[in-house]
C-alpha cells in the first residue's frame, strides 16, 4: 500500500476517533485536560512511532490512539488544532469568529 493510501487511512480514521475522543474529554475539567495534554507520554508515542502510524507495526494502534487523545485534548485550547488539513475544535463558533467566518 503506498504511503499516500496509507495517509488517507489515517485521516478517515481520525475523522471518527477525535470527536469521540473530544466527548470524553469534554467531561474532564479544564485543568484535567491540561495536565493530559502535557504528558510526555503523549509526544514521545507519537513521534517514537511515527512510521508505524503510516506503516502499520507493533506500536501503530497505542500510537494513534495517543494521536488522537493529542488531538482531541488541542481541540479545547483556544483556536483548536488543525492536524494533515483536517480542523477539530470544541468551539467551533468562537474558530468561525476569530476568522471572520459566519457557519
Amino acid at each position: 500500500m503506498s504511503v499516500r493510501n496509507n495517509e488517507a487511512i489515517l485521516d478517515l480514521s481520525l475523522e471518527a476517533a477525535v470527536p469521540i475522543r473530544m466527548m470524553i474529554a469534554a467531561r474532564l475539567d479544564p485543568d484535567t485536560r491540561a495536565a493530559r495534554l502535557a504528558d510526555p507520554g503523549i509526544v514521545d508515542a507519537i513521534t517514537a512511532h511515527g512510521d508505524d502510524l503510516l506503516y502499520g507495526g507493533k506500536d501503530c494502534a497505542p500510537s494513534f490512539n495517543r494521536l488522537a487523545e493529542a488531538l482531541a485534548l488541542m481541540a479545547f485550547q483556544p483556536g483548536g488544532v488543525t492536524f494533515h488539513g483536517r480542523h477539530y475544535c470544541a468551539h467551533h463558533q468562537a474558530c468561525l469568529d476569530g476568522q471572520g467566518k459566519e457557519e
